[in-house]
């Protein structure tokens, strides 16, 4: 179980960056934190149905311009593929302090 003493997150991303203090059964202190999400231009990538996640596509499907040339519905093979942009998590990091050294921080 633990007992949350200070939490911050950071608004405005998809994968804000945030601190979070915890303490633990024992009475030690963990601190989590993570920096800024990054946005970064990239394109959507033809993929298989079961491979389909953020920035792919699969044939036919909203994000498909049939670069993949697997959509002939969607009209002649593209000469590239949409763009779009892709969001990354940023690093994370948590330590723990000992029960005994929180209260000198």
């Amino acid at each position: 179980m633990r007992d949350n003493i200070f939490a911050y997150t950071a608004p405005g991303s998809a994968y804000p960056g945030y601190v979070s203090i915890n303490r633990l059964e024992n009475g030690d202190v963990e601190i989590t934190v993570r920096e800024e999400g990054r946005s970064f231009a990239g394109v959507h990538v033809c993929a298989n149905a079961s491979d389909a996640g953020p920035g792919r596509c699969t044939p036919g499907g909203p994000t498909c311009n049939n670069y993949c040339n697997l959509a002939p519905r969607k009209g002649p093979m593209q000469p590239a593929p949409l763009p779009c942009r892709h969001d990354k998590e940023g690093k994370q990091a948590s330590f723990v302090v000992p029960a005994g050294q929180w209260p000198r921080l």
